[in-house]
């Protein structure tokens, strides 16, 4: 066997095959120089060779493969689906040294989280009309099918644009019944299939898509059951985001202390901070009031410090959290302090798709009792720069026409940030930036913002009423 071949084991012998594709030759295959591993770790290997795929899963003995066998499970769900055209037709199957192999053909066309991002905004009204009934209509045959998927995301999803086809792959999760999918079954299949199409398509695309899938799942013409599925979805989502947390964000920190111990200054950056912003934000640790003699101040007040920073990598915004009072400085010592509370919250916040411009980096002093506890330094942001949220919402809400579609999107931007888990804690209008439409461009000042498995009604009502009280008195100022 070639040592530099991506085959985690030899080539199973032909007789352990079982081919349903005549042109499926797998011994060539295996030994072929050309192969390419696509995926790649301790339990399974993606491998494409001469045309096909191959799925090799690390399944152990042939008693441990009696309990659990992916590849075998795949093959018969491709087998029984590619007699619709839903899936790729599949070539074969065998078992060999404690690894269960998959083979499949190659499919035409692309994954559809590559097509929503590159090429859905070019495409005109019609032809995305058109692609939203395509797409019902191969849930409706999924289900039709018996076939059920709850690993159902944009990359198991391969789009055809010329003959504006779908096929679904990575089967070997998925559950294949002996009937069709029933009411309750239909409705949870649609509340994990609508997660990842929520931050690629605007409301309005999903709401065709469930009307036309109403036409035949009359179960959908209840707006009950709608929202049901519609609250699932946002259900599912916050689970995902709850499992992940920061592991995957904490590997792209990076973490220093100017002295040993752990009794030293704490410097939080990225990746990719600039390292000029870096030492900057080193010498703001020692020397306070020499970099703010090199700032515009924006706002100083007895607790927080704003100002905008230049510097040779380019412009950031500084924002300093003040040791106002002994009891606030002794309260330190026993909770997480703001400054890296609000790096954390920012970056999980990012991580729900919310429109917000994460720190690049943060400083927490080890003395509390300093003019400066900590600080946090983000890239400049010209959406919250050049807001103007105030006037513009004033000349907006004057006109009686557009007042209430103003006030609709902005409830429901609120609605959407909540049914993602957020509980902002200030949300007022000099804390967004909001388009004329009402629409979401930027959000900010994190500093009580909470994340929540579900936003109990009191904290949404908190919210509401907040945002209710800045529009009030904004509605009087320019009255």
């Amino acid at each position: 066997m070639n040592l530099y071949s991506p085959f985690p084991v030899a080539s199973p012998p032909i007789e352990t095959w079982n081919i349903v594709d005549s042109e499926f030759l797998p011994q060539r295959l295996w030994y072929d120089e050309n192969a390419i591993c696509i995926k790649k770790n301790e339990k399974r290997r993606v491998i494409f060779v001469g045309g096909y795929y191959l799925k090799l899963f690390k399944t152990g003995s042939r008693v441990k493969r009696k309990l659990r066998d992916p590849a075998w499970k795949e093959f018969q769900i491709a087998c029984h689906l590619a007699r619709y055209g839903l899936t790729a037709k599949p070539a074969g199957w065998s078992y060999h040294a404690g690894w269960s192999c998959f083979a499949t053909e190659k499919i035409q066309g692309t994954d559809l989280a590559s097509f929503l991002k590159t090429q859905w905004q070019e495409l005109e009204r019609n032809k995305k009309r058109e692609i939203c009934r395509r797409f019902a209509m191969f849930m409706v045959e999924l289900a039709d099918a018996g076939f059920f998927q709850p690993d159902f995301h944009l990359n198991n999803v391969l789009f055809d644009s010329a003959s504006l086809s779908f096929a679904v792959i990575d089967l070997h999760r998925a559950r294949l019944l002996k009937r069709p999918l029933n009411n309750r079954e239909r409705m949870k299949q649609l509340g994990l299939v609508l997660p990842p199409f929520m931050d690629l398509l605007p409301f309005r695309y999903m709401l065709e898509c469930a009307s036309w899938l109403s036409k035949q799942w009359t179960e959908l013409e209840k707006k009950e059951n709608r929202f049901d599925v519609m609250d699932s979805a946002f259900c599912n989502l916050r689970k995902h985001w709850n499992k992940r947390g920061d592991y995957r964000l904490r590997k792209e920190w990076k973490t220093k202390r100017n002295k040993s111990g752990n009794r030293g200054d704490l410097f939080v950056s990225i990746a990719d901070c600039p390292t000029d912003t870096f030492r900057k934000l080193e010498f703001f640790s020692r020397e306070p009031a020499a970099v703010l003699r090199q700032c515009r101040i924006i706002k100083n007040s007895r607790h927080t410090f704003c100002a905008r920073l230049t510097c040779s990598s380019g412009t950031f915004f500084l924002k300093a959290y003040r040791s106002s009072g002994t009891l606030k400085a002794l309260s330190y010592l026993f909770r997480k302090p703001k400054a890296l509370k609000q790096w954390k919250t920012s970056w999980l916040v990012h991580q729900r798709h919310l429109p917000v411009t994460p720190p690049c980096a943060v400083l927490q002093k080890s003395n509390p009792w300093g003019s400066f506890y900590g600080a946090l330094l983000f890239p400049w942001s010209e959406k919250a720069a050049q807001g103007n949220t105030k006037e513009m919402l004033a000349k907006v809400l004057a006109s009686r026409a557009d007042r209430a579609e103003i006030l609709k999107n902005i409830s429901l931007e609120i609605w959407l940030m909540h049914q993602k888990g957020i509980f902002h804690g200030d949300c007022k209008l000099s804390n967004f930036v909001l388009e004329p439409s009402g629409k979401l461009r930027e959000v900010f000042d994190l500093d009580s913002t909470e994340l929540k498995g579900k936003v109990r009604d009191r904290h949404r009502l908190k919210d509401l009423t907040c945002m209710g009280a800045s529009l009030e008195k904004l509605a009087a100022k320019f009255a």
